[in-house]
């Protein structure tokens, strides 16, 4: 069975129980159990069920909302979360509008498309607001051995700063077919994140706007550290389409037989430049042949109509990206390619730091031209 958040399999539950059910979910990691530990006191463990037990000892009824308002809901927010959707837009966050108490959903289920917070987080400067949806799930009962219907309380964080409005969410897979119980499937999270960033622009009053990541990535960021020296970037995935054909192509280890296994998009450059050298008879040199690479690698990225784009980063030794960047090229189509987002690969580097990155550059090259969003 696939790690996936907090699964309902019991009604009517809620205190240091639901807490303890919550806490041993996939909405934290070990590292965010460690790091709840560590600011109660607790000596830390390797198994994340001894971290739960000792956290869960640690409430008491006059302590327990202090912690998870202080401590709990604070760091399941700086938890790493692989998906990111952001817009541009003006908020006032003197003004935001103050919604249920957050500390609520470690105790209790919670109230479905509610939005709760904000909560501060000084160390970043932004705001938080937590919703969530109850997914259906159909899963084999262990004493019954018959598919069970459960829900799944998927949640979702809205980040606030003064110019900035961001989703961020974990991936899971789920099975819904009662028929087929064990044949789970990606939860189809492109249906829901745009209807969020409408009910966010309903509560702050404001329009946001879409970046326009295709040309953030692919002239932008291409252009500062593309064949730079200290720049090291790797090209992973390319998903293209242009003239009714299509490019699926990944680097080393593909896993998809849709996938082109090329054993990296640069050999696929480099075998065709090879051929359209060998075969019109140009006699480039070497270095020509390079230049000739990058030429068809550039068209295959940038000019081949591209969906979505991997890559990974590395400016003087240090790692600053891997992700991979879906552009939105197809609005209301039901796939993923229908909104701007991102999939950080957070094992590389934490998806905070890769966010600040592209937030970093993102806002200074539109500095003096920022978005000014007006009343809905």
């Amino acid at each position: 069975m696939s790690s996936k958040p907090l699964v309902l399999r019991f009604e009517n539950i809620s205190g240091i129980s639901f807490a303890s059910q919550f806490l041993g979910s996939d909405d934290f990691d070990i590292n965010c159990l460690r790091s709840i530990c560590r600011d109660l006191g607790i000596p830390l463990f390797k198994k994340k069920s001894d971290l739960v037990r000792h956290i869960e000892n640690s409430f008491t009824n006059t302590n327990q909302h202090e912690i998870a308002e202080n401590i709990i809901i604070p760091r399941l927010i700086k938890r790493d979360r692989r998906w990111i959707a952001f817009k541009i837009g003006k908020i006032d966050i003197n003004k935001l509008p103050q919604k249920k108490d957050a500390a609520q959903i470690v105790f209790e289920q919670g109230e479905s498309n509610t939005w709760y917070g904000p909560i501060l987080m000084q160390d970043e400067n932004a705001y938080y607001y937590i919703n969530f949806e109850f997914i259906n799930h159909w899963e084999f009962d262990k004493k019954t051995n018959q598919p069970e219907l459960r829900q799944i309380r998927w949640l979702r964080f809205a980040r606030v700063t003064g110019n900035v409005v961001s989703l961020h969410w974990q991936g899971f897979y789920a099975a819904d077919d009662e028929g087929n119980a064990e044949n789970e499937k990606q939860f189809p999270y492109w249906k829901y994140i745009p209807n969020l960033f409408s009910e966010l622009e309903n509560l702050f009053g404001v329009r946001l706007i879409d970046p326009n990541l295709s040309e953030f990535v692919l002239d932008n960021l291409w252009s500062k550290y593309r064949s730079v020296n200290g720049s090291e970037w790797t090209d992973l995935r390319i998903r293209a389409e242009s003239g009714g054909v299509s490019l699926n192509a990944r680097s080393a280890g593909a896993n998809n037989p849709q996938d082109l296994d090329i054993q990296g998009i640069k050999h696929l450059a480099r075998t065709l430049s090879l051929s359209v050298s060998t075969g019109i008879k140009l006699g480039l040199s070497p270095d020509e042949i390079v230049n000739l690479q990058e030429i068809i690698l550039r068209t295959l990225i940038r000019e081949f109509g591209a969906k979505s784009y991997e890559f990974s980063l590395v400016k003087d030794g240090e790692r600053l990206f891997k992700s991979h960047i879906y552009f939105g090229m197809r609005p209301n189509f039901p796939t993923a390619d229908s909104f701007p987002h991102i999939r950080c690969y957070t094992g590389w580097k934490s998806d905070r730091d890769q966010f600040t990155f592209i937030l970093d550059h993102l806002l200074l090259n539109n500095e003096n031209k920022l978005i000014q969003t007006t009343l809905v």
